[in-house]
């Protein structure tokens, strides 16, 4: 808006100025070059001022989007080591708390990221991890009230499900890498050897 003003207020002096000079009688051809040449300068103004908006509107989505795909690794790296704890410990699948496997990061981001990441196959796999995640999740605390039977296919049917989230949970992450390729700190942790032991 501001600059949509500047630009009115500059061609009202332009307008100004263009009468001034065609109102001198010297030279009128001096005063159209006069003119022509402050026109296009204003022109020229104008184009970089929208130009520099522009590409300061761009780097700030871009930092945005880093810093929503950042948040969704780290989720997806905590989500990573449960699933793991899962398949070495299958009784842990029906035992832990409720909402271990998390998706609150995705849920917030979710429709900013539909809108920032215009690689539509990299936004639907992320939203396909994160609906296997949920429908895991809900699974997994279906009535925990239920006899042993009933809880040990639980954890059969999950841990039949957790190669495939995994390799989702790989695609996920590959994506992020390609916008934040420094994106997690897991693997800085692991490399210096300070990953925790679950148990």
């Amino acid at each position: 808006m501001a600059g949509s003003a500047r630009i009115l207020e500059m061609g009202d002096w332009l307008s100004d100025v263009a009468e001034w000079l065609s109102s001198a009688p010297e030279n009128p051809v001096v005063g159209t070059i006069v003119v022509g040449t402050i026109l296009s300068l204003v022109v020229l103004g104008a184009v970089i001022v929208y130009l520099l908006g522009e590409w300061g509107d761009r780097r700030q989505r871009k930092r945005e989007l880093k810093g929503l795909l950042q948040i969704l690794d780290i989720e997806i790296a905590a989500n990573e080591r449960l699933i793991r704890i899962f398949d070495a410990r299958p009784a842990w699948i029906t035992r832990a708390p409720d909402h271990s496997l998390q998706s609150r990061a995705w849920e917030d981001a979710r429709v900013r990221l539909a809108h920032l990441l215009k690689n539509r196959k990299q936004f639907d796999d992320i939203a396909r991890y994160y609906g296997t995640i949920q429908a895991v999740e809900g699974y997994r605390l279906l009535d925990t009230s239920a006899v042993a039977s009933d809880e040990e296919h639980r954890q059969q049917r999950v841990k039949q499900q957790l190669r495939l989230m995994l390799e989702l949970s790989d695609a996920a992450k590959g994506h992020i890498r390609k916008h934040v390729p420094d994106a997690s700190i897991e693997t800085s942790l692991e490399s210096r050897g300070e990953r925790r032991d679950p148990t």
